[in-house]
């Protein structure tokens, strides 16, 4: 059988540690997106993979309310299942008690861990997450505790920002501009995505570049351990023309008829290999 990991939510004492709708929704959600980025971590970033799916297989509520996930392995990757979940429950007891991690920093991860837990005006005081591994003889319960020391050693290993002014490029998707203004950008080389904000100035030339290539020119925001940025504030956007509407070698083809003077196009090509131009 493979492990499980049992999650408890724990709400604020002026509601009686009861966890409001809301809340419930948001750190399961949090808790889900963790998981697969630790699956990003022990596939050494694959860009696409299917991760895995979690069946609800217990719940209750006795203050606090308590989830029991269990990976989905019909396909028999029951061993990957257990590998990941216990990753995620080590990292997270680890970040708590000796603040360091497991595998390599990873922006994403570490904010997906943030997103866990209490956080500025939520009504949650913590989380708690264990691992069962049933398929041994003497299963031990290691249990993760997501609260406010929880964050502050995550911020210790994440650090100050670093900010710069420059370009990023890549391809604009994920825009949100429900009482905010946000987008994911993916670049071609260099991290998976970048999160981005912009200002409503910026709000018609972000939707003219939505699912195209552009290039985003504003503060770019770096940890001192990563060589890419992980965010940026858009100052200015170059929405670049799609392929099909750019030139091709044939549309080059004749357009400065009198470069080369009275040279053939092989002796003006030696003459500036030369230097002789």
């Amino acid at each position: 059988m493979a492990a499980t990991i049992t999650i408890q939510i724990v709400g604020a004492e002026s509601d009686s540690r009861d966890v409001r709708f809301s809340e419930l929704i948001t750190q399961l959600e949090a808790v889900k997106i963790a998981l697969k980025e630790t699956e990003v971590c022990m596939r050494e970033g694959a860009k696409t993979f299917a991760p895995l799916d979690y069946r609800v297989v217990d719940l209750s509520h006795s203050s606090p309310s308590q989830f029991e996930l269990q990976p989905i392995t019909d396909k028999g990757n029951r061993e990957y299942a257990d590998r990941v979940l216990k990753t995620f429950t080590t990292e997270l007891r680890r970040i708590r008690q000796r603040s360091r991690l497991v595998a390599r920093p990873d922006i994403n991860r570490l904010i997906a861990y943030d997103e866990i837990g209490p956080r500025e005006k939520s009504h949650v005081d913590e989380v708690r997450i264990a691992l069962r591994e049933k398929h041994i003889k003497r299963p031990v319960l290691r249990e993760a505790k997501v609260d406010k020391k929880f964050k502050e050693k995550l911020e210790t290993i994440l650090g100050p920002d670093e900010v710069t002014y420059g370009a990023i490029s890549g391809r604009l998707e994920y825009v949100n501009v429900h009482n905010t203004r946000n987008f994911r950008l993916y670049p071609i080389i260099g991290p998976r995505w970048v999160r981005g904000r912009f200002g409503d100035d910026l709000l018609p030339e972000i939707r003219r570049g939505l699912d195209r290539h552009v290039t985003i020119f504003g503060r770019l925001q770096f940890k001192s351990w990563d060589k890419h940025p992980y965010a940026v504030v858009a100052q200015k956007i170059d929405v670049h023309e799609p392929d099909s509407e750019l030139p091709t070698f044939d549309d080059l083809k004749g357009i400065a008829p009198g470069l080369t003077g009275d040279l053939r196009s092989s002796d003006w090509v030696r003459k500036i290999r030369d230097e002789e131009w």
